[in-house]
Formats: structure tokens, C-alpha cells, sequence
């Protein structure tokens, strides 16, 4: 293999990774901020089960848009050495808050 089809696949890893943590904060952020505003223009009526879950989706699809978008423009222009390092820091990390 040579070193860039190596960076390549260091890289799309990386990208990968922050699509996945784009999705998971975008996840968790939209149901709060959909409760939040439905009750402030429509007060209780507004919040139902089918609109919320519909804003998660949506939100979890623009976290993996744009965490792999960052991502990209982030770490295109990283030598080959620190995605290696990155790459094999994630794969080695054993904790639960591996970033």
C-alpha cells in the first residue's frame, strides 16, 4: 500500500468518527430544543410524540452532515503522521469517553 491510499483510509476513518459524534450531539440536543420551543409558540398542545421523533431524525442527519463536513476540512490538509496517530489513538482507547 502506499502512504496515500494509507492517509486516505486514516482520513475517511476520521471522518467517520466525527459523523458518528456529530449524529450522537445533534441526537441528543433536538428533542430538548423542540420541547422547549413548541412550549413557548403553542404551549402544551403543541409537543407531540410524532413531531419529536421526526426532529431527532432530522437533527441526527444535518450532526452527520456537518461533524463529516468539519471533519473534512479539518483534517485535509494534516500530514499523514497525525491522522496515523489519531486513527490508532482511537482505535486504542479503551475508556468510555473516547473522543
Amino acid at each position: 500500500m502506499t502512504d496515500t491510499t494509507i492517509a486516505d483510509e486514516d482520513l475517511a476513518f476520521l471522518i467517520r468518527h466525527a459523523m458518528t459524534k456529530g449524529y450522537q450531539a445533534f441526537s441528543l440536543l433536538a428533542p430538548p430544543c423542540y420541547v422547549l420551543s413548541a412550549l413557548y409558540r403553542r404551549g402544551r398542545k403543541g409537543i407531540s410524540i410524532n413531531n419529536l421523533l421526526r426532529t431527532t431524525w432530522i437533527a441526527g442527519g444535518v450532526g452527520t452532515t456537518l461533524g463529516g463536513a468539519a471533519a473534512w476540512f479539518r483534517l485535509k490538509s494534516q500530514p499523514p503522521e497525525s491522522l496515523y496517530d489519531r486513527r490508532f489513538r482511537l482505535m486504542h482507547n479503551v475508556s468510555p469517553n473516547s473522543i
